[in-house]
């Protein structure tokens, strides 16, 4: 018995990696964790039948998938940043300069479109 659960354990290891310790990685191993559950499980319940007889209000899978996909895009759009504002650095810009602020009001209003 103990041999089959240290070779599921091992397994599970295998398919979800380490442990996370971030944020960002609690979030990805819970994702992968549920990868074939349906996007509509309704992860945290807020209410239910506050808003009618058998309304549920929460955060679902789907949606967690979704933040997922939005810090994804975020970091990337923040290391888009850094690097324009290296590049500046490396032409001579001087640091805090109306350049370097134009461009980060440019990424952050890009972001809050979205």
């Amino acid at each position: 018995m103990a041999s089959s659960m240290n070779r599921i354990r091992q397994e599970t290891i295998e398919q979800l990696g380490p442990e996370p310790t971030t944020l960002a990685e609690r979030l990805a191993h819970t994702l992968a964790a549920h990868a074939d559950t349906d996007g509509g499980w309704l992860v945290a319940e807020a209410t239910s039948n506050i808003y009618g007889s058998g309304v549920r209000t929460g955060i679902t899978l789907d949606d967690l998938r979704a933040i997922q996909k939005q810090l994804a895009t975020a970091e990337a759009r923040i290391g888009n940043v850094l690097a324009l504002c290296d590049e500046a650095e490396r032409q001579g810009i001087v640091s805090g300069g109306g350049f370097r602020v134009s461009i980060v009001r440019a990424v952050a209003n890009a972001a809050i479109e979205q």
